[in-house]
């Protein structure tokens, strides 16, 4: 669906006021956060969608003050079929930086069988993809266009699903080269300064779709909120803030009582089981680990309790967790226990033994599904935990699980 199609008209006294306040505040932000630098090569990770074009629209003002150099990137998911296409070339074709290098990638994930949900592959597909193309062409950054009312859900969906101070920090503002700029924005401002502009951009068809937990909670639950609660964005994505600030003192912490903690090296990171003998500790650093070595694997708190369960054992090695890219496992590094996180690799194309089967589980509904693979019938109800031992090799007792309304690891009964 495209919005405001046509010519282009003028932003008018109301949409110029809206404009400058909107683009004020975006500049004293990234320079507050110190998000960019004077001549830097900025690649934007864009879809067609409204906060895209704001973050184009953004740094096309910014061009200049900063001498900045964009270049634009899209992938084609081909998930929607035409509608996926005509996506593409929207970007192809977009008005407000003609000029812009663009890069476009594609990337069929009908044909793709994931660990996890298909929102996690998707995003680490594109997050692996925008860091090869910025490193390949010169890029110094790369922008998303997540805003605050982003943020916002982000952190109502992690503190539903029973997460740590970790996940309530919410999406970081900036890790590694990646920055996110429209954090100070929320939805309504975005989109009265797009109309105000006459500015065009395309709506997703499948964000209509409330099957996706996001999506009930943008649709169903966050209204509710915010007209009960008129600050509740502000709030939450002030309690993100006060997470992170909390995060770093407990960490400091730590470290002046036990020393090092942990190190880091290329494609894994060791945690000094000497130095988290507390089990709260460990339940801290963990989480904290993954997200700034293993940006988009987020731990649950169930999660958390069942790799300490498994750690109460004379064994000195031990896999605690396997999952989400990750394998967590315990061992023996200079003489010394650890817990040791190693990034996991997968060719998904030759799993033979991976699959996905959606249900429906919203309440009240029953129903049954025939897993091909494996000549069985699974019969679903609302609140169940369906366990699949009997699918999938190397099923762990209270890791390996499918939740109702998916609570994470799996969000459908399918591996």
């Amino acid at each position: 669906m495209l919005e405001h199609t046509g010519p282009l008209p003028g932003p008018g006294i109301k949409g110029e006021m809206v404009e400058n306040a909107l683009l004020t505040r975006v500049k004293q932000f990234i320079e507050k956060n110190r998000l960019l630098e004077r001549g830097d090569r900025v690649l934007l990770s864009l879809s067609a969608g409204k906060d895209s074009v704001m973050l184009l629209e953004c740094m096309r003002r910014l061009m200049d003050g900063y001498a900045l150099e964009v270049g634009i990137f899209h992938l084609n998911h081909q998930l929607r079929g035409a509608e996926s296409d005509r996506e593409e070339e929207f970007i192809r074709n977009q008005r407000l930086l003609p000029g812009a290098e663009t890069i476009i990638e594609r990337y069929n994930f009908n044909t793709d069988i994931a660990d996890g949900s298909l929102e996690e592959r998707a995003r680490n597909i594109r997050y692996g993809m925008l860091e090869r193309v910025a490193r390949e062409r010169g890029y110094s950054r790369i922008a998303t266009a997540h805003s605050g009312s982003d943020n916002a859900e982000t952190l109502l969906m992690r503190m539903l699903q029973g997460t740590g101070i970790t996940g309530l920090k919410g999406i970081a503002l900036h890790r590694r080269t990646i920055i996110r700029p429209l954090l100070c924005l929320y939805t309504d401002e975005i989109y009265d300064y797009l109309k105000d502009g006459g500015l065009e951009w395309m709506e997703d068809s499948s964000n209509a779709d409330d099957v996706y937990l996001r999506n009930y909670l943008r649709i169903h639950v966050m209204p509710a909120i915010r007209k009960r609660f008129t600050g509740a964005d502000d709030a939450l994505n002030r309690l993100g803030r006060l997470a992170d600030e909390h995060e770093g003192m407990v960490e400091e912490l730590l470290a002046t009582v036990h020393g090092k903690i942990y190190e880091a090296a290329d494609g894994f990171v060791r945690l000094r089981l000497n130095a988290v003998t507390d089990r709260r500790a460990l339940k801290f650093m963990l989480p904290v680990l993954m997200g700034r070595y293993f940006p988009g694997v987020f731990m649950t708190r169930n999660t958390l309790e069942e790799i300490c369960r498994r750690l109460d054992t004379d064994k000195t090695h031990l896999e605690l967790y396997a999952g989400n890219g990750v394998v967590i496992k315990k061992t023996v590094a200079s003489k010394e226990p650890v817990i040791e996180i190693q990034g996991r690799k997968v060719d998904f194309r030759t799993a033979l033994n991976s699959w996905e089967y959606r249900i429906d589980m919203t309440a009240g509904t029953t129903g049954e599904i025939f897993i091909k693979e494996t000549g069985l019938r699974m019969a679903d109800k609302y609140g169940v935990e369906f366990h699949y031992q009997d699918f999938r090799p190397g099923w762990q007792e209270g890791i390996d699980r499918s939740i109702a309304m998916g609570l994470y690891r799996q969000p459908y009964c399918g591996c």
